[in-house]
């Protein structure tokens, strides 16, 4: 068994009978939900927790998140008193703050710089996955007085197939996944079967999202020597030949680009398009896996899931450690392929196909249907690929 503790002004709060940490690639700040146990923890936490008090919530002294606690909440009958509290990673302000302050332009500058004008007023440190080019110079990027600081930056790095999360210690992170820089493999395996792990299972094939067509339309800045109608419309395409009837998307960048960016986003878009389609949830026994490490976002995982047939490897997406008296500690994981979350490059199609590279665009579907030897799911026509010019 594992001690979850939350700490807030020099006390350390534990004894909780229900707890939900959540963390997610797909999220900007992580988020906390507990609830007292003991009449004596509920007397010492209402003494101490104010909303938005500086908090850190930590597994067997490991930080999970470092934040606030935001919403104490207090309730009650005639026999029973229940404390609760909810929090969230230092990076809510950038989700609930407004750009008040200036610089609100920038020219030439990298995404780097832009980011850290960006959080720095609000105290938050940036950290950069293995395979982000933070240095990538952006010809110009405004943002209005009033716009959320999170969607400011989640317009600045969109164009660039870059995501925005956060990590224990309550940074921004930039993350990407890449053939040169794939996610970290986890010590165990999600097991459904004859002495597996997993307690409950869900595996779902959605082709809502997908399209048949990917086409991205945009405009580059010319010069006096270089005008005309090439630089005012630049257009790409890919088509995903899993999608036969006409259902297209249109992609604007906010900003000018060149051909070579706009067939890269255009790859992006239907690449996590297809990834996102796929996924599995799965719950596991406790926090940790064989070597004592957290399950955590960003994990490559194996998963052998003998009820649907599934043999294959997911990428952590959400992560959540659950407490309470009827389950006692459970990892609730939702995974992908890593394919959703890799960012295309002009030659990243050649050297992803290689044997043991990560797989990209809709070639998800053809390791999917390889790997399903047994069960119900049929994925029919699943080994189209992305074509393009």
């Amino acid at each position: 068994m594992s001690e979850i503790t939350l700490h807030v002004n020099g006390v350390t709060l534990n004894g909780w009978t229900r707890v939900r940490v959540s963390a997610s690639l797909e999220a900007v700040a992580r988020t906390f939900v507990f609830e007292h146990a003991t009449a004596e923890e509920f007397k010492l936490a209402s003494g101490w927790i104010r909303p938005n008090t500086p908090a850190v919530v930590k597994i067997d002294g490991e930080p999970v998140v470092t934040g606030y606690a935001i919403k104490p909440d207090y309730s009650y009958d005639k026999s029973s008193t229940v404390f609760s509290v909810e929090g969230a990673s230092k990076t809510i302000d950038l989700v609930e703050s407004d750009i008040t302050t200036k610089p609100n332009r920038w020219t030439n500058a990298t995404i780097r710089q832009i980011c850290l004008g960006l959080i720095t007023p609000h105290g938050i440190d940036l950290n950069t996955w293995p395979g982000v080019n933070d240095n990538q110079r952006v010809p110009r990027f405004k943002v209005a007085q009033g716009t959320k600081v999170h969607s400011a930056l989640d317009d600045l790095v969109d164009d660039y197939g870059i995501l925005l999360t956060d990590d224990e210690q309550g940074r921004l992170v930039l993350m990407r996944v890449s053939e040169e820089a794939p996610p970290p493999e986890s010590f165990s395996a999600i097991v459904e079967g004859d002495g597996g792990n997993v307690l409950t299972g869900r595996f779902t094939a959605d082709g809502s999202g997908l399209h048949s067509d990917y086409i991205c339309k945009g405009q580059r800045s010319g010069s006096d020597d270089d005008f005309g109608e090439g630089i005012a419309l630049i257009s790409a395409s890919v088509t995903n030949s899993l999608v036969e009837r006409w259902r297209p998307l249109l992609i604007r960048p906010e900003r000018r680009i060149t051909k070579a960016r706009a067939l890269d986003l255009a790859r992006w878009r239907a690449a996590n398009a297809a990834g996102q389609a796929a996924s599995g949830v799965y719950s596991v026994g406790g926090w940790r896996q064989g070597d004592g490490s957290l399950w955590k976002p960003g994990l490559l995982v194996p998963v052998f899931d003998e009820r649907v047939g599934l043999d294959t490897q997911l990428l952590v997406v959400d992560c959540d450690y659950i407490e309470s008296p009827e389950q006692g500690e459970v990892t609730q994981m939702r995974l992908v392929p890593p394919a959703a979350y890799v960012a295309l490059g002009p030659d990243e199609r050649k050297r992803t196909r290689k044997r043991g590279g990560l797989r990209t665009g809709m070639q998800v579907w053809a390791d999917i249907e390889d790997s399903i030897v047994a069960g119900d799911l049929l994925l029919s026509g699943a080994s189209g690929l992305l074509e393009g010019p």
